[in-house]
């Protein structure tokens, strides 16, 4: 993997890739996301909405029946972590309201929150609920 791509006038080496090959998540790359309600909108994330299909990762997202939302989720923590470099990604966002389509880095302990600015950052590289409206978002937390 000693591929290297110029961006901008500087040298990158490619570090990791995937083009989700295959029918199934290469384990060796990312984990499922637990299924954990999420904190913003009520929402959680279940296995049984991530797949690997013609060579798309396919994360769904819908309303369940009882009204909440829920979908696919993945991370590479714990088998793949880099602090700096030049991060790409191919993806599309979910049409409808509601949903929050993201592609995002965490560092050190992000969701150990004590208000002293050492448990580390959530960068979020591209993001959108608001995708019915045209717009994402990039932020750091």
């Amino acid at each position: 993997m000693n591929q290297t791509i110029n961006v901008n006038g500087i040298d990158y080496v490619l570090t990791f890739e995937d083009n989700f090959e295959g029918e199934q998540l290469d384990e060796t790359k990312w984990a499922l996301a637990p299924e954990w309600q999420r904190q913003d909108i009520g929402g959680y994330w279940r296995d049984s909405m991530t797949e690997v299909r013609d060579g798309n990762l396919i994360l769904t997202a819908k309303i369940d029946e009882d009204g909440t939302p829920i979908s696919g989720a993945i991370r590479s923590k714990g088998i793949f972590e880099q602090a700096f470099g030049y991060f790409e990604c191919r993806m599309k966002f979910h049409k409808t309201t509601g949903f929050w389509g993201a592609f995002w880095m965490m560092c050190g302990e992000v969701c150990k929150i004590d208000g002293s600015a050492e448990s580390g950052v959530e960068i979020d590289i591209i993001e959108s609920g608001y995708r019915n409206k045209g717009a994402v978002n990039h932020a750091l937390h």
